[in-house]
Formats: structure tokens, C-alpha cells, sequence
């Protein structure tokens, strides 16, 4: 079981690096600590306390209560001041085995292929969008559909991740629906529901900017958006809430899965014998768990509040 939870948290912390997902590396990490806990046998109690953390920050996360941002940023400051690193080096040298397929096709190369290609052949990459392939699939699949080697050439270098990840630009700037739904009053009403198609997005500052221009906003406008834009970035980064929820969750967890177990075989002895009571195990350290994460989560809430 530790073995294929590590291999989950590996995956995890990979799609999250190549979407930029910051709850998918968060759960990633955590599932791969918690992994390596339940593998050695010995360090089981501390795989239950990141497994009462992950539970905790990710129903945070779903409620709105914390961003995923925040979440991440604590358990990197944390448990990930060492396994973070390590587990970095680890994707990287798995991306660097012979299965891997360094060319993606995805909705940033079709739009800079739009300008270049032909669209009856535009038809035919929209169809491998979110799809991955060595250069040799690649090359393959686009000859076999009438490609010229220049195009192909072309397609290779715009589907390249090493090549798009080197050149991707920061983005600071994030519209979310909070952010909407708290720029309301200061923005007209008509203006907010255009920006409704950019939620969830990130931007640099200049593409901000030229987003906002075409959706005719004024100069000072886009000034308050940005302006408004950082206040709230400076907001996501409070660590005091997810660690509170955190450390609640850990402490939650390890006392719920020492305790459930033996509330779960007596009552299940109780009620159906010896057969009640492997069953009670079981259910007692899985509900122990859960329930011992949730009440853990909120008693952290409360104390971050005090």
C-alpha cells in the first residue's frame, strides 16, 4: 500500500509542476511522505498525522477557506524544506527515462501554430490536444497525416516542454472569482462580466494589461485591477491559517488512528465475535482517521482565530 501511494505522490507532484496545479503538488508531496511512512513499517504514526495534513488542507482548500497557494507554500515550509527538493530531483530523473514523451500538445502550441498553419491541418493537431509523444510518435502521426518535414520540425519545437518551460514567463497576476466577487462595487457591473472568461487564469502584468484593453477597461481601471490583484496576492501568502488547519489535521489524525482501532474491535467483538472484530479494526483506524482529522481541522480554525 506505502508503495503505490508513493508512486501516486510522484504523479501527483509531476502533473503539478507541468499545470501549475498548487493543491495537486501539495497533495503529491504529502502522499509520498505518508507513502514512504507506511512502506518502512516503522514510522506508520507519522503517515497517519500527513495523511490527517492532507485531508485537512485539501477540505480547506474545496471550502475556500485557504487557497491552494497558501497550503502549498505551508507544507513546503515545512515538511518540504527536505522532501521537497528530493522529490524534485526524483520526477526530474523519471521524466528523463526512455518512456518519456517530451512533446505535449496543448491549447498554448495551438494557438502559436494558429498563425502558421494551414486550418484543415490545425483540424488534425486539435484532435492530439492533452495528448504526449516521443519525437518519434510525433514525427510519425503527423507524417502519416500529410505533414512536411518543415511543419513537422515547426510542431516539434512548439510542443517541446523543456523548450515552452524554459520560456514560460511569471505570472503573478491571477483573476479568481473571489477576486470578482470582491471588485464588485468598485467596477461596474457590465465590465465585471466581461472579465468573467478570465477566471482562473494567470497573467504577467503586461498581459494583463492588453487583456483588459481589449475588454475596453479604462487606464485606471487596469490600474486598480493589478493594484488590487497584488493586495490580494500578499493576502494568499498568510501561512498562520493552513498551518493552524494543518497541525490540527496531523494531531487530529494520529490520535484518531490510535484510538479508533480499539474502539473499533471492541465493538466489533461485541456484536459479531471474533470476524466483528477484524472488521472493527479496520473501520475503527480508517474512521479514526478521518474523524479525528476533521475535528483536528477545526480545533486549528479556532485557535488560528484566537
Amino acid at each position: 500500500m506505502g508503495v503505490i501511494q508513493i508512486c501516486k505522490g510522484l504523479g501527483e507532484i509531476s502533473c503539478g509542476k507541468k499545470s501549475n496545479d498548487a493543491k495537486l503538488q501539495m497533495e503529491g508531496l504529502l502522499d509520498l511522505l505518508a507513502g514512504c511512512c507506511f512502506a518502512s513499517k516503522v514510522f506508520c504514526v507519522i503517515g497517519m498525522a500527513l495523511e490527517g495534513t492532507k485531508m485537512e488542507l485539501s477540505r480547506a482548500i474545496d471550502k475556500k477557506e485557504i487557497t491552494a497557494e497558501q497550503a502549498n507554500a505551508a507544507v513546503q515550509s515545512t515538511v518540504g524544506v527536505v522532501a521537497g527538493p528530493v522529490a524534485n530531483v526524483i520526477v526530474s530523473l523519471i521524466s528523463k527515462l526512455p518512456a518519456h514523451r517530451p512533446h505535449e500538445i496543448d491549447s498554448i502550441a495551438l494557438e502559436n501554430l494558429s498563425q502558421q498553419l494551414p486550418e484543415h491541418k490545425l483540424d488534425v493537431i486539435s484532435r492530439m490536444i492533452d495528448k504526449e509523444f516521443t519525437g518519434k510518435e510525433l514525427r510519425k502521426a503527423l507524417g502519416k497525416s500529410g505533414f512536411t518535414e518543415e511543419e513537422i520540425n515547426l510542431i516539434k519545437e512548439c510542443t517541446g516542454k523543456e523548450i515552452k518551460n524554459g520560456k514560460e514567463p511569471v505570472r503573478d497576476y491571477r483573476v479568481s472569482a473571489r477576486m470578482l466577487e470582491d471588485l464588485r462595487g468598485e467596477i461596474p457591473h457590465e465590465k465585471l462580466d466581461r472579465m468573467g472568461s478570465l477566471t482562473d487564469k494567470d497573467f504577467t502584468g503586461k498581459e494583463l494589461e492588453k487583456t483588459l484593453k481589449k475588454l475596453r477597461f479604462e487606464k485606471d481601471e487596469i490600474a486598480f485591477i493589478k493594484s488590487f490583484a497584488e493586495d490580494m496576492d500578499k493576502q494568499s501568502l498568510s501561512l498562520k491559517a493552513p498551518l493552524s488547519i494543518a497541525a490540527g489535521g496531523a494531531a487530529g489524525a494520529t490520535a484518531g488512528g490510535l484510538v479508533g482501532p480499539y474502539v473499533g474491535v471492541l465493538a466489533g467483538f461485541t456484536v459479531a465475535g471474533p470476524v466483528g472484530g477484524i472488521v472493527g479494526l479496520a473501520l475503527g483506524a480508517l474512521t479514526g482517521i478521518k474523524a479525528g482529522s476533521r475535528l483536528g481541522g477545526e480545533v486549528g480554525k479556532l485557535v488560528c482565530r484566537i
